[in-house]
């Protein structure tokens, strides 16, 4: 078997039965994008390897035979990316197998339901909301926002109910939406959105984690409020690193409590009495 380096993301394995492709989805769901450099003055091209553009290109020579991996464990991300590359995902020849290693939240859950099978551990848990944006205007263009939205919404549910079939009611499905619901393994097995259970747990840690980056990116709103370790994880991301897992505080020691006069005097009393 030889292995086959790509991308950051994911590697190419050569089997005899056909090749294997591993992709890793551990990252928040994003376009392609831009950043300004220093050096040159000008903008450069970001690229995403959590983009359409990504799995297109690198599904573009699967054939039927080959197997392709996908590792979960992300918050989610862009909606619009998802489901292009939930639909790139469903164009391939090739099987495509699911594996949830910590979270599938959100858009993550989405591309999820691309795969042919979906392989959670007990111990992972998967995400399902409805689509939500930012919009500034007028009343008029404020309603017709909402209207938009729930086309979009009804476009991204849809892919629930295609991996679920006869298990899950659109009805259902709305109410886990509206909900913003967390749902474990076997709840995603009763509901048609996963096939199995692996056999063995997931590491959560990682999973632990990125629900701790993005519990602070929300608390963000509030910099007032934020602690210190919240604070310095989003300064770390607005300066493009990797925030540092916020650490609970030490305790501070209880201050040694003076003795009540009542027992001071029941100690002389008794020195008194020996």
């Amino acid at each position: 078997m030889s292995v086959i380096r790509m991308k950051v993301s994911h590697t190419v394995k050569a089997l005899a039965a056909g090749r294997v492709l591993d992709f890793y989805v551990t990252d928040e769901i994003q376009p392609d994008g831009e950043r300004w450099s220093y050096e040159t003055y000008s903008w450069e091209r970001v690229e995403s390897t959590t983009s359409q553009r990504y799995f297109v290109e690198n599904l573009a020579d699967v054939k039927a035979g080959d197997t392709v991996n996908l590792y979960i464990n992300s918050m989610g991300g862009s909606v619009k990316e998802a489901l292009g590359i939930y639909s790139a995902l469903r164009r391939c020849p090739a099987s495509v197998v699911a594996y949830i290693d910590g979270f599938a939240a959100s858009a993550a859950s989405i591309i999820a339901m691309a795969a042919d099978r979906v392989i959670m551990p007990r111990n992972t848990t998967m995400m399902v909301h409805n689509a939500a944006w930012c919009i500034y205007g007028n009343a008029e263009e404020l309603r017709k926002s909402a209207d938009d939205l729930d086309i979009i919404n009804g476009a991204m549910l849809q892919s629930y109910i295609v991996k679920a079939g006869d298990k899950l009611t659109m009805e259902k499905l709305a109410e886990l939406a509206d909900g913003e619901t967390w749902l474990s393994a076997e709840e995603c097995i009763l509901y048609g959105l996963a096939d199995e259970y692996a056999e063995q747990d997931a590491d959560l840690e990682p999973a632990a984690k990125l629900y701790q980056q993005a519990h602070a990116a929300v608390r963000c709103r509030e910099p007032a409020g934020l602690p210190a370790a919240m604070a310095a994880a989003i300064s770390a991301v607005m300066g493009g690193q990797e925030p540092p897992v916020p650490t609970p505080a030490t305790p501070a020691p209880k201050a040694e409590q003076k003795p009540k006069e009542t027992s001071c005097l029941n100690n002389i009393l008794a020195a008194m009495i020996k």
